[in-house]
């Protein structure tokens, strides 16, 4: 397959992947820790160069994924273990899921 094929499909070196994540908060928590939740988990995956897109929040629940910043890159299994670490350091959250990677 040609380089240019394989860049419009994403395929190869081109190759974009992340990992879907799912959370609740714990019963009873305020908009606010909410809001403040987010705001934290922010600079955290900027730090380890990731980014998250998603955040449908439904009965104290939301979802999303999880990418690499920087184009043509594919998150690893060391970003899930940083990001499970981080979400299990977290106060107001009852439970969180990590799924498997999916491509982008």
């Amino acid at each position: 397959m040609k380089k240019r094929l394989r860049k419009k499909l994403l395929l190869g070196e081109f190759k974009e992947t992340g990992f879907e994540i799912t959370w609740k908060f714990n019963p009873g928590t305020e908009e606010t820790e909410c809001n403040q939740f987010l705001d934290a988990m922010v600079p955290a995956l900027q730090g380890k160069n990731l980014v998250f897109w998603g955040g449908c929040c439904l009965d104290d629940a939301s979802d999303g994924i999880i990418v690499r910043a920087s184009r043509y890159s594919c998150t690893d299994s060391s970003d899930k273990d940083y990001i499970s670490d981080w979400f299990r350091s977290r106060k107001e959250i009852l439970e969180f899921t990590i799924g498997e990677d999916v491509n982008l």
